[in-house]
């Protein structure tokens, strides 16, 4: 058997504490209301850079893993060539068998054929019981789907009340759902799962877990980092995780 190998990635958030900060936040109330809040935008701030980082094609070397590179076909990605081990390629939207050098996640307009691709990106995905868990898009895709599926009105209660959209989305019972940081006219079908699809790892201590302060130097400011060591994975690319791409109206 042959393995693909992924090094873990680093990243690091600091929670600044300053002189002046305590000096307006006099009391245990007020300076553990005030450490509460720069928790939480620190912990967003670090949140986002992650998320940023789990769809971009464009990442630096120390980033993990991305989405679009391990659902992918034809290259290398933690160590493992797709264009040597014809079993290490997602299928896209081509037919099952195609050579990776000329599989294609290539969609178009949405409105004549999105539908049709999502069937087929999901079909390709689907071996057996390993299939897709869920589904996610950016935005606009998440709308366009919307589009093909709802009438103009919706009617519900006891009292009729229009209603021009729907509570959520799915596709065969995946939910389909909307993240801003996916690149416009992408869409992933994602089994999430350890074992036999795409997953985020972190390590233990490491996981959005702050250190001790620390004075910073010639600053009169107190640092505790918010330290992250993580990773994607994806333990079968032929099947359970699919993409489409260049979405359009």
């Amino acid at each position: 058997a042959r393995y693909s190998e992924a090094n873990w990635r680093f990243y690091q958030h600091g929670l600044a504490v300053s002189d002046h900060d305590l000096a307006i936040n006099r009391g245990d109330a007020a300076i553990a209301s005030f450490l509460e809040t720069q928790t939480r935008q620190v912990m967003r701030a670090l949140a986002d850079l992650v998320a940023t980082d789990s769809y971009s094609t464009t990442a630096p070397a120390t980033a993990l893993t991305s989405i679009p590179s391990l659902i992918n076909a034809n290259d290398t990605v933690q160590g493992l060539s797709g264009a040597t081990f014809v079993q290490f390629n997602s299928r896209g939207v081509s037919a099952v068998g195609t050579a990776p050098a000329t599989i294609s996640f290539a969609s178009g307009s949405f409105a004549a054929q999105g539908i049709e691709d999502m069937r087929t990106a999901y079909n390709n995905a689907s071996e057996g019981m390993i299939q897709p868990t869920v589904i996610l898009t950016s935005y606009d895709n998440h709308e366009r789907y919307e589009g093909r599926l709802q009438p103009a009105e919706r009617f519900a209660g006891a009292v009729a009340v229009a209603d021009g959209s729907f509570r959520g989305l799915a596709f065969r019972e995946v939910p389909v759902l909307a993240d801003r940081s996916a690149a416009a006219g992408d869409m992933f079908l994602i089994r999430a799962s350890a074992e036999d699809g795409l997953s985020f790892v972190s390590l233990r201590d490491f996981d959005f877990d702050f250190g001790a302060f620390k004075p910073s130097s010639n600053q009169n400011v107190m640092v505790s980092p918010l330290r992250l060591t993580c990773q994607m994975v994806i333990a079968n690319r032929q099947y359970g995780c699919n993409k489409i791409t260049g979405v359009i109206d």
